[in-house]
């Protein structure tokens, strides 16, 4: 989020859930919702009022850590995580932040793209 900003990007974290499907999607939905299990970094691209999901972070918490038997050094079952990056999105938001020459860019925005 912080990077993001730094480029000059308007950067809200909103909690936010997976597409599952059926009756237990609705519940696991609602869970990773209450819970903030998924984070989505938004930013305006073509609305202030529905702000575009360029960025994502989940906490699996033990999901993948139990089945797997991955264990932690004390012997406690693992949790893990994940980011993502809408590459083409966050290209997208600059393009809309700051415009389609980045010739004329904020020389700080330049600076830490092409340094």
């Amino acid at each position: 989020m912080a990077l993001l900003g730094e480029l000059g990007l308007e950067m809200s974290a909103v909690p936010a859930n997976d597409p599952f499907f059926g009756r237990l999607g609705t519940v696991l939905a609602a869970g990773q919702l209450e819970e903030e299990l998924k984070i989505e970094g938004v930013t305006p691209i073509c609305s202030v009022e529905k702000p575009t999901a360029i960025m994502s972070a989940n906490c699996h918490r033990d999901h993948f850590g139990a089945p797997f038997a991955i264990h932690n050094e004390d012997g406690s079952v693992a949790h893990s995580a994940c980011v993502a990056f809408g590459v083409d999105r966050i290209a997208i938001a600059l393009l809309a932040a700051h415009g389609l020459s980045p010739e004329r860019w904020p020389s700080s925005v330049r600076r830490r793209l092409w340094p």
